[in-house]
């Protein structure tokens, strides 16, 4: 069986996925396979898709755009490695990241492997969280955020006192790049199809908890991430929409109908109290 294997997921990612490939082709350790699954781009993305080592790259023509979790699926079928590392088409690895990150993700103790991401300005991104609460959802998805802008609930969320530049467990590490082992995937039944994009990472992290194992943010390997390179191209209103549904799916899932319709509630109240503020010529300046 091949130590690792690399997924990587494509929708009209044709002016950033050439760079992706040369990072992964450029790794000094060559014991890994590269499975791409082309989610019916219309950009000449599969043009892209080129690998001097050929028996090394495998491309897979999805009928249709199954989504990032729909695709992912799709190419962990189609792999073979012991370490499954799911990465995002708009990044950019050094030449010891998949042995690195292969190596991390081998640790028992730990159930899906994360990694430090930086803009490419060099800036590092706030990758990594805890848990979504009722407050922290609250704040992503209403008006809420427009009366508590300083909510501590959500800065705990994002975990905000945290440099990223240690590693640690966490309750959910970023989505653009992770890795898990084929037999903790297996285990917990693979990914959820149910997420197109979105709330994926935090549907995994609860599974695993099931085997008594969390999430490890490893500081140590740096990455490179364009954000939104895929989803700028989507309209806003079509992006809402999908987050909206991720979202509703995840809380229902782990918490409940009733939860969910006292957030979808709240949610509403927050909104209509912000709109009155609004109207009487309060709000404008916050």
């Amino acid at each position: 069986m091949t130590e690792s294997s690399v997924i990587i997921v494509t929708y009209n990612t044709a002016d950033t996925i050439g760079a992706c490939l040369a990072s992964l082709e450029a790794q000094a350790d060559k014991n890994f396979e590269v499975v791409v699954v082309d989610n019916a781009s219309t950009d000449g993305t599969l043009a892209k898709l080129k690998f001097k080592d050929k028996p090394r790259l495998q491309v897979v023509c999805a009928p249709k755009n199954l989504g990032f979790t729909g695709g992912n699926l799709l190419g962990y079928q189609r792999s073979r490695g012991k370490v499954v590392i799911f990465l995002n088409p708009d990044t950019v690895v050094p030449k010891d990241y998949v042995a690195r990150l292969t190596a991390s993700a081998l640790d028992p103790a730990r159930g899906v492997v994360g990694c430090n991401i930086q803009y490419p300005s060099g800036e590092l991104q706030m990758g990594g969280s805890t848990f979504p609460t009722f407050r922290s959802l609250l704040y992503d998805s209403s008006s809420y955020k427009r009366f508590f802008p300083h909510s501590r609930s959500f800065k705990r969320f994002i975990m905000s006192d945290w440099d990223r530049r240690s590693s640690r467990f966490i309750d959910a590490v970023p989505g653009a790049a992770f890795a898990i082992r084929r037999e903790v995937l297996d285990a917990i039944g693979g990914l959820d199809p149910h997420y197109f994009l979105f709330y994926e990472e935090y549907d995994l992290s609860r599974a695993l908890k099931r085997l008594k194992l969390r999430a490890y943010f490893d500081a140590s390997i740096l990455i490179t991430h364009v954000t939104h390179s895929a989803t700028d191209k989507v309209p806003a209103a079509e992006i809402g929409a999908i987050l909206a549904s991720s979202r509703d799916y995840y809380i229902q899932k782990t918490h409940g109908r009733l939860y969910f319709k006292l957030f979808k509630l709240t949610c509403r109240g927050f909104d209509l109290g912000w709109s009155i503020c609004r109207r009487v010529g309060l709000g404008y300046n916050s």
